[in-house]
């Protein structure tokens, strides 16, 4: 987070969490956990779901597609 804050001066960056450190809580995903989410998924079954509205939906996929991009490409949005 202290990267990107410094990349962006102009830009607040904060985390959304405000009771679990972001750290902490990605500390919790493990390999076995991942295996079994994707083999679950390869088999036709969702597990886990998250659902929210379709505008934080929008704007999830634009932050993931950029996160996911090659360098030097950027999202249309």
């Amino acid at each position: 987070m202290r990267r990107l804050a410094r990349q962006h001066p102009d830009k607040q960056v904060v985390f959304l969490e405000k009771s679990v450190c972001f750290c902490s809580t990605m500390n919790r995903i493990d390999l076995p956990h991942l295996v079994w989410s994707l083999e679950s998924l390869a088999a036709g079954r969702v597990v886990n779901r998250v659902q929210v509205d379709a505008d934080v939906a929008h704007w999830a996929r634009v932050a993931l597609d950029q996160m996911l991009a090659l360098p030097g490409v950027t999202s249309k949005d």
